[in-house]
């Protein structure tokens, strides 16, 4: 059986009234990261990391205004510890080039010698999906796809992939994860296509 391991929020990066303490929304980016090396040294597994490109206008008093971008908030705070794990939780994957998504993952499982887990889902808010060009109605076939394309580029020694959305053919594909077969994929969301997308 393995044992159980526990994941504690990053404070700051998002100011969800729901959830913030009163301090969070002057932090910066000294006291998260004062903050990520005293979870790292107390020896969480996780600090978790969460994402949205933008707040539509209308949900900015529900949700707050502040939201980072996943990957490139994690590789920071990865720079700045030496054995935590970050997990994006949770990055919108449809809103994603799945092949760029692929190499910045395996970039930082790279250099952080298996340190990142992916943390995703299909997104839950049409605006955002409006302003960057991706159809909200495909949204649970493109995440599908985007998750197979990438572990092809983490798993084939010379990666080719033939979908709906996606196409490429006999390309290299380094540095690989650290992580095998790949880094962790956790899938987020309370649908029925979320648990069959977890299940498998």
């Amino acid at each position: 059986m393995q044992p159980l391991k526990f994941a504690l929020a990053t404070p700051a990066l998002i100011n969800y009234p729901a959830a913030m303490a009163p301090w969070e929304p002057a932090a910066g980016g000294p006291e998260i990261i004062r903050y990520a090396r005293a979870a790292d040294k107390q020896r969480w597994n996780w600090l978790t990391i969460p994402e949205h490109v933008f707040m539509p206008g209308v949900m900015e008093e529900t949700m707050g205004a502040r939201f980072p971008e996943g990957l490139s908030a994690a590789a920071v705070l990865l720079g700045a510890t030496e054995r935590i794990h970050m997990l994006t939780y949770i990055l919108v994957l449809p809103l994603r080039n799945p092949l760029m998504l692929a190499k910045q993952v395996a970039t930082v499982d790279f250099l952080t010698s298996g340190r990142f887990t992916l943390g995703t889902a299909v997104g839950h808010m049409e605006p955002e999906f409006d302003v960057m060009g991706v159809s909200f109605k495909e949204r649970g076939k493109i995440a599908d796809e985007s998750l197979e394309v990438m572990k092809e580029c983490w798993t084939a020694d010379r990666p080719s992939f033939d979908g709906p959305y996606t196409k490429f053919d006999d390309i290299a594909f380094e540095p690989k994860p650290v992580q095998k077969p790949h880094p962790p994929i956790f899938i987020g969301g309370n649908s029925k296509p979320a648990m069959r997308r977890a299940a498998k």
